[in-house]
């Protein structure tokens, strides 16, 4: 996908059907996390908690992360694509795609997992 190596070797439908897929992902995380929150109704920050302390919930959060995180990646080389003209400019902005993605990645699993 769009984080390989060696950037020649893309396909369009699979980016598109890729994208697709995960947003159709991350849309059923959203509706699970809603009903979660209509259906127990958190008032506190311990009620909050023990809500998304299922080892089921934080790893179907992990894996929407990590699908979220090649997503915008993705995006970002899509943008830099179409609008971002200039290879050196092209590179250094894939470049702050790629390090934000990571640090919003890295701070997601944390808070996930290491938070207690």
């Amino acid at each position: 996908m769009a984080i390989s190596a060696a950037d020649k070797a893309r396909s369009g439908t699979k980016e598109w059907l890729f994208q697709r897929i995960t947003n159709a992902l991350i849309c059923v995380w959203a509706i699970i996390t809603i009903v979660l929150f209509i259906d127990h109704q958190p008032s506190n920050l311990a009620d909050f908690s023990a809500l998304l302390a299922p080892i089921w919930y934080k790893a179907l959060s992990s894996v929407v992360l990590v699908l979220g995180a090649f997503n915008s990646v993705l995006a970002g080389w899509q943008i830099s694509t179409d609008y971002v003209k200039g290879l050196a400019i092209n590179l250094i902005f894939n470049l702050l795609v790629r390090l934000v993605t990571l640090v919003y990645l890295v701070a997601g699993m944390y808070v996930l997992w290491g938070l207690s």
